[in-house]
């Protein structure tokens, strides 16, 4: 398996992406509307008023320093580009704990208990398609038998959805625990 060191990332997204986004945003077409409420699918109201906070409202940049303040990292393994968070115990001798985010989701949906974990070495690893990672040729359904827990002899993981999909896929370290979750992100 090819793999390549892991390098520093940072969250930058030009200006004329988000400009970009900004204005398809205003150039919604609406639908027809059979009725007000959310009887016949999505309120009307709702949306236009989602729409219109994303366009004009949401602070970008602010995300961005936000996203920032964790240590993220991009790697290729098998010429796949992976995202990962990793967060270092100041213990060198701790156990890595690898949480995985289920799907629909991303990587934020572990940032609430990262403060609860500073006795382990945690990564969390973006599955394909997320954030920073690009879909790739990866052999399984959510990517993550090629991302950073592929580089390594003997894995153990449990879980359902995609968590219990890499089961028997991860390979890591013995000093290793995988975990993931399905369950909505708070953050």
């Amino acid at each position: 398996m090819a793999r390549q060191d892991a390098a520093p990332f940072t969250v930058a997204v030009p200006d004329e992406v988000i400009a970009d986004l900004q204005e398809r945003l205003r150039r919604t077409r609406w639908t027809d509307t059979v009725a007000e409420g959310w009887q016949y699918g999505s309120d009307i109201t709702y949306l236009k008023e989602l729409r219109d906070y994303w366009a004009d409202s949401f602070d970008w940049r602010k995300q961005e320093a936000r996203l920032n303040q964790l240590d993220h990292f991009r790697t290729e393994i098998d010429g796949i580009g992976i995202h990962f968070l990793h967060q270092r115990s100041a213990n060198p001798d701790a156990t890595a704990l690898v949480l995985l985010h289920g799907w629909p989701s991303s990587f934020l949906q572990m940032l609430p208990i990262l403060p609860l974990l500073e006795d382990f070495h945690v990564v969390v690893p973006s599955l394909l398609g997320f954030g920073a990672v690009r879909p790739g040729r990866a052999r399984s359904s959510c990517g993550v038998r090629a991302g950073p827990l592929g580089a390594h002899p003997s894995a153990r993981c449990a879980g359902r959805s995609d968590g219990g999909r890499i089961n028997g896929w991860s390979k890591a370290p013995r000093r290793t625990v995988v975990g993931f979750s399905c369950g909505p992100s708070s953050w």
